[in-house]
């Protein structure tokens, strides 16, 4: 019987009980852990029913993420303002088979500095088996601090597996609203997993309607792959201003920190964090408009030093994120990039293209329909570095899920016109480092590769890696770029659009599938052990509040396929 390097690693898994430690975790118990209370001031009270796992020599269980440090209450006092101090609503993230992290922030007076003081609060965080907490499950105690903007991250362990759960926060005598989240599966090959993906939200230019209709969607996760905020101002934004209170660009933590607040008060993204965990990683408008690792592209018009810079926007992102990563230190390397397990389902894995990479070549500024300069080859750029290159062949190697799916920020599909780059800020502007990460996939051999990504403002189907639009020859992967929450597709506008529509139709691009450029929206992944399926999810206008939502786009992924089928009808592009 001839055995593939897939089945052999499946099999040595029952074997090699630690095959799946191979990042910053290593050597993390392969095993549940007995209960204990690690959150911080924990109290446990009772806990789910025990869910029916194979035994560990049978598989092997994902590594444990590395826990937050927990806080010591000494010092902090009581909430003791009339305000309710739950302005900014409550989330979820960074869930993993037996612990989720929860947030809060406390900002009584949110677009006004937070409106606290110099003080730490304390504050009680609750968990129960039903949204009306008849039972407190577990409870615990910890604090909010001035210097993280009186932002909350609990690190709950020891959970059970696969169980939801609803949260809540207390301070003072105020409580905060209902978030749901819930834990991953363990060991098990769930029937399906609904996967969220969400992008490019500007404030200023349109209304948070997608948010609204992904959370009454209710996925399993959300999975948001960059541009949370927008740092630019709605005085030099390029699209029309629907919500003009963002009026200038941010570039230090107090004006980073305001534009976060502003966005966290939207209703309709508060119930989309409310209603399950998010995966998390960013873009380049959470810091500075196509910026590259320590290179700035518009940081020097707004008259700052990027370094300092960079590490203000990295602050305030941490402090508004539901993410288990401890804060970042200012001019010190911030890993981000981590990685998730849906089960034997699904791998996550969260990419960060922007801390890293090589700053674009000819300036960013070639023309859109002229050959590109001789930099963009050269074999020595890099968008992920190489330790991050090298963290995801361990990483992909050691995968024996099912389906295993790369969070990249920006498009990875070969989008290129006639040997000219529409966009340098994406992968086409990086073509050595994104055929170094093709080759990893292929030689990986992991068994269904799917990129999800953002940043076109527009949805593309691709299938990269593929060399003849007739078959699927070449082909490693399939990529679905989620449509954008509010922006429009400013830069792909006509004659760019007509262009790619024409280069696709004639076999010229022929990792490209399909593109949606019509309305904003987000993408809904419903994953099976057979199939991946992927709605690009629309709403009618982005432009007025309360839009109807439908799906524009329908596709289809067969399990071993590589293959990307269209299975709607609509005409629109």
């Amino acid at each position: 019987m001839n055995l593939s390097r897939r089945s052999v690693l499946a099999l040595g898994a029952a074997v090699v009980a630690s095959a799946c430690s191979g990042d910053a975790n290593r050597g993390a118990p392969t095993t549940p852990p007995a209960p204990s209370s690690t959150a911080a001031g924990s109290t446990p009270t009772t806990t789910p029913p025990s869910s029916t796992d194979p035994p560990p020599s049978e598989t092997t269980a994902p590594p444990e993420p590395n826990p937050l440090p927990e806080p010591s209450l000494d010092g902090a006092v009581d909430y003791d303002l009339e305000v309710n101090p739950f302005t900014l609503g409550v989330a979820s993230g960074d869930a993993f088979a037996q612990g989720v992290v929860l947030w809060t922030r406390l900002a009584p007076s949110p677009l006004d500095d937070g409106g606290l003081d110099d003080r730490s609060y304390l504050v009680t965080w609750e968990m129960a088996l039903e949204e009306g907490f008849e039972e407190v499950i577990r409870s615990g105690v910890t604090r909010a601090d001035p210097e993280h903007a009186h932002s909350v991250h609990v690190d709950v362990r020891d959970l059970e597996p696969a169980v939801t759960f609803w949260y809540r926060f207390r301070a003072g005598s105020h409580t905060s609203g209902v978030g749901r989240t819930s834990t991953l599966p363990l060991y098990t090959l769930p029937e399906s997993f609904v996967l969220a993906t969400a992008t490019c939200a500007n404030y200023a230019v349109g209304y948070f309607t997608a948010y609204r209709d992904l959370a009454e969607s209710k996925p399993d996760a959300v999975l948001f792959v960059g541009d949370y905020i927008y740092e630019v101002g709605a005085r030099t934004s390029t699209e029309p201003v629907v919500r003009a209170k963002p009026w200038a660009e941010v570039s230090n933590l107090d004006g980073y920190r305001r534009r976060y607040a502003l966005y966290r008060t939207d209703r309709d993204l508060q119930a989309a964090h409310a209603v399950c965990p998010w995966y998390i990683t960013w873009s380049d408008h959470e810091v500075d408009d196509n910026y590259a690792a320590n290179n700035a592209q518009t940081a020097q018009r707004a008259g700052t030093d990027f370094a300092a810079r960079r590490d203000a926007a990295y602050k305030a992102w941490w402090e508004h994120m539901p993410v288990r990563l401890a804060p970042p230190q200012p001019g010190r390397e911030f890993r981000m990039y981590r990685r998730f397990a849906v089960g034997s389902l699904v791998d996550l894995v969260l990419l960060d293209t922007r801390q890293y990479r090589s700053s674009q070549a000819c300036d960013g500024r070639g023309s859109p329909f002229t050959p590109a300069c001789p930099e963009v080859n050269d074999a020595g750029r890099t968008m992920l570095g190489a330790g991050q290159e090298a963290w995801v062949a361990d990483t992909l190697e050691r995968s024996t899920a099912a389906w295993t799916a790369l969070a990249s920020d920006v498009l990875f599909s070969d989008l290129t016109y006639d040997g000219a780059v529409l966009g340098y800020d994406q992968w086409d502007g990086y073509p050595a480092a994104r055929a170094r990460l093709l080759e990893t996939i292929r030689s990986s051999d992991v068994a269904n590769a799917v990129v999800l990504s953002g940043d076109t403002h527009f949805g593309v189907a691709a299938m990269p890696g593929r060399t003849d639009r007739s078959s699927s020859a070449g082909t490693v992967a399939v990529e679905f770029t989620a449509p954008s929450i509010t922006t429009p597709p400013g830069p792909y506008r006509s004659p760019m659009r007509w262009a790619i529509r024409s280069a696709i139709s004639k076999g010229w691009m022929p990792e490209i599938i399909d593109t949606y450029f019509d309305r904003r929206g987000w993408a809904k992944h419903t994953i099976t052990p057979d199939t991946w399926t992927t709605e690009f999810r629309a709403v009618q206008t982005a432009t007025r509040p309360r839009s109807s939502a439908t799906t524009a786009r329908t596709y289809r992924v067969r399990a071993g396929s590589r293959t990307v089928e269209r299975l709607d009808d609509g005409a629109s592009s």
